[in-house]
């Protein structure tokens, strides 16, 4: 799996529905563990650009 910014969204989206079809009639806790990972990943994210901005508005603050 990527480790950029959008790789685990690029991730899910590469899987196969058959395939997610097959987890979820299979393996029901398996999904919902995949669930949970995108949506930490993606909370990751967003921490972080929230982190990036109130950085540059500081920086830009400091700089006036």
């Amino acid at each position: 799996m990527k480790t950029n910014n959008s790789g685990t969204i690029e991730f899910f989206q590469s899987l196969p529905d058959d395939l997610m079809v097959q987890i979820a009639i299979n393996d029901w806790e398996a999904l919902e563990s995949l669930c949970i990972a995108l949506t930490l990943d993606y909370q990751m994210v967003v921490e972080y650009y929230k982190k990036e901005i109130l950085t540059k508005e500081k920086k830009k603050g400091l700089a006036s």
